[in-house]
């Protein structure tokens, strides 16, 4: 329990690297874990705390990371921290947000497009209703830009696929 000044930066680069495995900034950290943004600063460039003990923080830490209770002071002692699955780490809500955000950026840009080619297609329409000529170069576009959507929606359809089973596991 006396831990050397090696064992809290070997800490410090274990608490950094996780942060950085969830795509998760300092900030981010401490708020997930409910500590300020100085204290995980302090904790990964291996700052050793003033009374040497483990402060409370850390089982909080812990979580946010995804870490099973006790991981800390394994680390401290030369071991690795372990995951666990019951504890579900902070950044699986940051990935659903993610998954959702892009979703929706996905799904705007669909009906946009969508809407742009129903335009482009009508107007053609009109032209070969009121006796233009059928141009061949402005239909073949407008079957690949159909063609196109298609696979972007499939893609979409995958997307929301994988959101459901990150909401599954949650």
């Amino acid at each position: 329990m006396n831990w050397n000044a090696e064992a809290w930066k070997r800490l410090g680069d274990h608490i950094a690297g996780g942060r950085k495995s969830l795509g998760m900034d300092q900030r981010q950290l401490a708020a997930a874990a409910d500590v300020s943004e100085n204290t995980i600063s302090n904790y990964e460039r291996g700052r050793v705390p003033s009374k040497g003990l483990v402060p409370t923080g850390y089982g909080r830490i812990e979580r946010a990371l995804g870490w099973a209770d006790g991981s800390i002071r394994i680390v401290l002692d030369g071991g690795s921290p372990i995951a666990t699955s019951a504890q579900r780490p902070a950044g699986d809500g940051l990935a659903r947000r993610m998954t959702d955000n892009q979703i929706r950026m996905a799904t705007d840009d669909l009906i946009r497009d969508s809407d742009r080619l129903a335009t482009d297609a009508r107007h053609y329409a009109d032209s070969l209703k009121n006796g233009g000529i059928a141009n061949s170069g402005m239909a073949s576009r407008l079957a690949q830009a159909a063609a196109d959507l298609g696979h972007r929606a499939s893609r979409l359809d995958g997307m929301r696929d994988i959101a459901a089973l990150i909401n599954e596991e949650a």
